[in-house]
């Protein structure tokens, strides 16, 4: 769990470092959507940009420290509850799910740090010309990664 700890606060430094650094880079209009072959196609101011990655990042961040009581109050969404919340599981269970949950938000933390990056990097070329090729690749290892995600989660889970 302290290893995850380290993991998440260097990727948030990260991610500060690269929005100060790429912030006075960018134009005042920034490409914020792009086309399967990685041509603008929408835009947003700057600060709009900048908001709207940080209003993303931020969830993540709430995500990777959900509260334990949240995850008692809201333990009839869990198959099997009974059993899994039991006095003799509840400890297991709740260090179990809030790993799952910390790893999900971790990835997915990382995931968007690298997709806004490239969406900075294509501003900084004019027309913006987006990484459609490395999108392609990020976005297919990230489902690959949910879809192993979830089949552990349920492997874990399962009664």
């Amino acid at each position: 769990m302290l290893r995850n700890k380290f993991i998440f606060a260097f990727v948030v430094i990260i991610i500060a470092i690269q929005i100060i650094g790429m912030a006075p880079l960018l134009p005042s209009l920034v490409a914020a959507h792009f086309d399967a072959q990685g041509h603008a196609n929408g835009w947003m101011s700057k600060a709009a940009f900048f908001y709207l990655y940080l209003g993303i990042q931020s969830f993540y961040c709430l995500l990777y420290y959900l509260p334990r009581q949240w995850l008692v109050r809201n333990n009839n969404k869990i198959i099997n509850w009974e059993y899994w919340l039991s006095p003799e599981h509840q400890q297991k269970t709740l260090h179990t799910l809030r790993f799952f949950i910390q790893r999900f938000s971790l990835v997915s933390l990382l995931f968007m740090a690298v997709i806004f990056q490239l969406a900075m990097q294509a501003n900084l070329v004019s027309p913006p010309q987006f990484n459609a090729t490395y999108f392609l690749v990020l976005l297919i290892a990230y489902l690959i990664y949910i879809g192993l995600f979830i089949l552990r989660f349920f492997k874990r889970f399962k009664l």
